[in-house]
Parts: structure tokens; C-alpha cells; sequence
């Protein structure tokens, strides 16, 4: 039997590199990316024994490109080690079915012995669950990654698609689009309600639906809260929780279908 071949996904080169060298000398073959994006071009070239995932990466992080897996049916047929320096993920990927978990730094005996404890169980028992239906796209602009995942995680487990931005930039650059877009008012650089106004104004965001959100003691209320709808917000939501976010974006699909139902039934469609 050949070498286990390992991807690993990290944007810290240097650590990626350490990581890799200690593999390797305890009998792996080992890939690297530097995002999820190239590490799906990778998997789609040759699928991997394991795969050794970051959380926090640009273009594409770890939820996002967990989630990718999972559409394209690769979940279930490769094993995931999550790596990350925040704790508080873990809850997260433990939900999503991740096989490993471990918080940065961590000792290198111990991230090799997870490494073959993982692909030895994985080939003898796959439990891992079906991916959900997927049934909506959601475009999440949060600079807070902790704040993001939380969001990220109540829309994943309602069958939706995720992705996630920092920032405008971040957005203009994405290639599919998203029928609600939730943006966080208090962005640096541009606010909130600009990155509306400037995705409005591009013809891939026309029909995309917008929820402006903020943190609950904003000053941000009543005439101000119009005041942002009127510029391209559906919604304005005085709140941060995930869940909130979740019924908030569901009436609005809701409404928005009775609205399409209405102007059929009078004939204005």
C-alpha cells in the first residue's frame, strides 16, 4: 500500500511548511493550499486520505470550503482535521461532522498520532452524515470572523448555501451571487449602508435582497432605520444573533414569494 497523501490547508506559510516537513517524515505525502479555493482544485485533481483544514483563510475559509465539500458530495468520502486558534470553533465543525479537532498550537506528537487515529477510523467506520438539501444562497459581510461563523453555522444547519465576505472587495471578486445579502453596518473603510448602495448599482446584485444588521446598543433606530432601507436595505435588523438573522432572512423569503404570488395574480409579472 502506497503513502497516505494529506492536503493541508493554511494560509501561514511557515507553519504550513513546518506542519508538512513533520508529516512527511513520518511517511506521508503532503500537498499544500493556501485557500479553500485552490485547495477544491486540488481535491478535484486527486482526492486526498485526509484533509488537514484551517479556519480562518482568505477568499475562501474553512466553513465556506467545508460546505463546498459537502455540495459536491466529496464529505463523506474524505476525512476533515480542523485547525484553529480559537477555540470556540470547535462546537461549530463538531456539529458539522468534522472527524478532528484541534486547537493551535498544539504538540506535533499529538497532531500525528490524531492524524493516523483519523485515517485508520475513517477507512474501517465512515459515519458521516449526508449532506442537507440546499435549497437558498446567503452572503454574509462580517469583518468579526468569530461573529461570522456564529452566523454562518444557523444558516448552515437550515439548508442554506454560505459564503462569506470582509469586506466589499472580498464581494466584487465572487463569481456566483447570493438572493440575500446580510451586511454588517459597521464595516470599516466602507459602511454597511455604502457597500448597499455600491452593490445595488452593479448589475450581478439586481435581484439580490439586502439586511443591513448592527450590534443591539447601536444608536442606529427609528427615522435612522428608515433612512437605510431607503438607501437598498429590505430590512433593518438592531441585532447580531444568529438565529434572529435566521427568522429575519426567512420572513423576508417568505414575504418576498407573497409579493411575486400577488403581482402574478394580477398579472403585473
Amino acid at each position: 500500500m502506497g503513502k497516505k497523501h494529506i492536503l493541508l490547508v493554511d494560509d501561514e506559510v511557515n507553519y504550513s511548511n513546518m506542519l508538512k516537513f513533520e508529516m512527511e517524515a513520518n511517511g506521508y505525502t503532503v500537498e499544500l493550499a493556501i485557500n479553500g479555493v485552490e485547495a477544491l482544485e486540488k481535491v478535484a485533481k486527486t482526492l486526498p486520505d485526509l484533509i488537514v483544514l484551517d479556519v480562518n483563510m482568505p477568499k475562501m475559509g474553512g466553513i465556506e470550503f467545508y460546505e463546498n465539500l459537502s455540495k459536491k458530495g466529496i464529505r463523506s468520502k474524505v476525512p476533515i482535521l480542523v485547525l484553529t486558534a480559537r477555540s470556540n470553533v470547535e462546537e461549530l465543525f463538531r456539529e458539522l461532522d468534522a472527524n478532528g479537532f484541534m486547537t493551535k498550537p498544539f504538540s506535533i506528537e499529538l497532531f500525528l498520532k490524531e492524524i493516523d487515529t483519523i485515517i485508520q477510523n475513517f477507512g474501517a467506520e465512515n459515519t458521516v452524515k449526508p449532506p442537507k438539501a440546499v435549497s437558498k444562497k446567503v452572503l454574509i459581510i462580517e469583518e468579526d470572523m468569530a461573529t461570522l461563523d456564529k452566523i454562518a453555522l444557523a444558516f448552515v444547519h437550515a439548508g442554506w448555501t454560505v459564503r462569506g465576505a470582509r469586506g466589499i472587495t472580498e464581494v466584487i471578486e465572487m463569481a456566483d451571487v447570493a438572493d440575500i445579502i446580510l451586511v454588517n453596518l459597521n464595516l470599516s473603510g466602507f459602511s454597511g449602508d455604502q457597500v448597499i448602495l455600491k452593490l445595488k448599482n452593479m448589475p450581478s446584485f439586481q435581484n439580490s435582497d439586502f439586511i443591513l444588521f448592527a450590534e443591539q446598543d447601536s444608536a442606529v433606530h427609528g427615522v435612522v432605520m428608515e433612512k437605510y432601507q431607503n438607501k437598498g436595505a429590505r430590512r433593518f435588523i438592531n441585532t447580531k444573533e444568529p438565529y434572529f438573522l435566521l427568522e429575519t432572512v426567512n420572513d423576508l423569503i417568505a414575504k418576498t414569494a407573497q409579493e411575486r404570488n400577488e403581482q402574478v395574480r394580477k398579472g403585473t409579472l
